[in-house]
């Protein structure tokens, strides 16, 4: 499952999840990507979409939940 890994703004879709790290579904978000400095891809915004309202997402970046059950990053 692809995921975007980031934070979001206090208070944002009636939750109380200041500072903490989020992987939220790649299939609910938007983003937008460009080429890296050193090589490779990097998300320069993404913003989550719910029902109520898109939410931009903090430093995210995009990959995958591996087996371990950790991030495994695909794009900065």
């Amino acid at each position: 499952m692809m995921v975007i890994r980031g934070t979001i703004a206090a208070n944002t879709l009636a939750n109380n999840l200041v500072g903490d790290v989020l992987h939220l579904p790649a299939d609910r978000c938007a983003w937008t990507v460009s080429a890296a400095t050193g090589g490779g891809y990097k998300i320069d915004k993404a913003f989550f979409m719910s029902a109520t309202s898109n939410v931009a997402v903090t430093a995210p970046a995009l990959g995958f939940i591996g087996k371990s059950g950790r991030f495994v990053e695909i794009a900065v």
